[in-house]
């Protein structure tokens, strides 16, 4: 057999159908008219075939960096790398490693109002906690500034109470006898104060011994309750253990009456800010001033602009101290029909009392 030496084609004949050049024989000897060479065996490159074509497009066709068979392209140089798309390359194809793309964490706003809806709670009950706990502690923090002089025989025992153990709490109560603490002890009263979980119905009856203990007949004494006040067939005062299925632990008209009998002192203080305690009159006696905050079947308020009871603010923060009322009398006058327009403005009405039989003003 014989092939062109030329380009390797199989001959039939002399001429390459091919190329068109002339070839020389099997014999090495030119055919006539020829200026080509042939040759029985075919040239190298005749077995390396052409490899069949691997990419969609002549590679040639475009530049290199813009070639769909590769992720290096245009579209990927325009978009963020986690938005590119997969390329889908032929099955031949070199497809080179890429890492997954990463995925953006997802903000969920309803997990983050619960977690700081529960951090809230925890430190709103946390400070309450600390208050309480410094409640039970019973500090002797003065909380004003403000250097007191004890006078000799003046006593006082002033309570307030806010957060009851089984009771509905109330808001200021704890205010008023701070408040009612500091314009005592600038009057030079020797007070002690019982607050919230302090009054219990105990921790009253023996403030009110060591007050008699203390007092003569020429002492000047004071007592005020801030706090709840019920009615049943008499009026009550509620100390901080009441209970709510007896009156056991309630502080009647007539027990304070009793606890009061033994003074010898002429010159007794006493002051109410609760429910009903227009009906505490066993108190009453000569040369004892006695203010209550409602009738003996009217609701007692708070007064929350001021942070206060209504009475105790209109009586203490308005009369005596704003505009310095120092006879007791003349404060109630002028403090009552304030007092009492607020109540019916905002609650119901609220009419406070006083009782006070002696022939000379009252002062503190």
């Amino acid at each position: 057999m014989v092939y062109c030496t030329n380009c390797g084609n199989k001959l039939d004949g002399d001429i390459c159908t091919k190329c068109g050049e002339s070839a020389r024989t099997s014999s090495g000897q030119e055919t006539e008219g020829s200026t080509s060479t042939a040759s029985t065996e075919p040239p190298i490159s005749s077995y390396y075939l052409p490899a069949p074509p691997v990419y969609q497009q002549p590679y040639n066709s475009q530049p290199y960096y813009q070639s769909q068979q590769y992720p290096v392209n245009q579209q990927y140089y325009s978009q963020p790398y986690y938005q590119q798309q997969p390329q889908y390359y032929p099955q031949d194809a070199y497809q080179p490693y890429w890492p997954p793309a990463p995925v953006k964490p997802k903000t969920n706003v309803f997990t983050i109002i619960l977690v700081m809806a529960v951090v809230g709670i925890v430190i709103i009950t946390s400070l309450n906690s600390a208050i309480n706990l410094l409640d039970l502690e019973g500090s002797d923090q003065v909380y004003y500034d403000y250097d007191y002089e004890i006078l000799p025989n003046k006593y006082a025992l002033v309570i307030g109470i806010s957060n009851y153990a089984y009771f509905d709490d109330l808001s200021y109560c704890d205010n008023d006898a701070r408040a009612w603490e500091h314009y005592l002890r600038v009057k030079g009263y020797d007070v002690r104060i019982l607050v919230d979980s302090q009054a219990t119905k105990n921790a009253i009856i023996e403030g009110i011994q060591w007050m008699e203990s203390m007092e003569t007949n020429e002492s000047d004494c004071a007592f005020t309750f801030s706090g709840h006040g019920v009615y049943e067939f008499g009026s009550y005062i509620c100390p901080y253990d009441s209970s709510l299925t007896s009156y056991n632990r309630d502080i009647s008209n007539s027990e304070l009456g009793d606890a009061f009998d033994n003074f010898d002192s002429e010159h007794i203080f006493i002051f109410f800010d609760s429910c009903y305690s227009g009906g505490m009159d066993a108190v009453i006696g000569q040369g004892r001033y006695v203010s209550q905050s409602s009738g003996i079947h009217e609701i007692s308020y708070e007064h929350p602009p001021e942070t206060n009871g209504l009475w105790t603010y209109y009586f203490l923060e308005w009369g005596l101290t704003d505009n310095e009322y120092e006879d007791m009398s003349i404060c109630f006058d002028n403090a009552y029909d304030l007092a009492l327009q607020t109540s019916i403005r905002l609650y119901e009405e609220a009419n406070p009392e006083e009782e006070y039989y002696g022939s000379e003003a009252f002062y503190l």
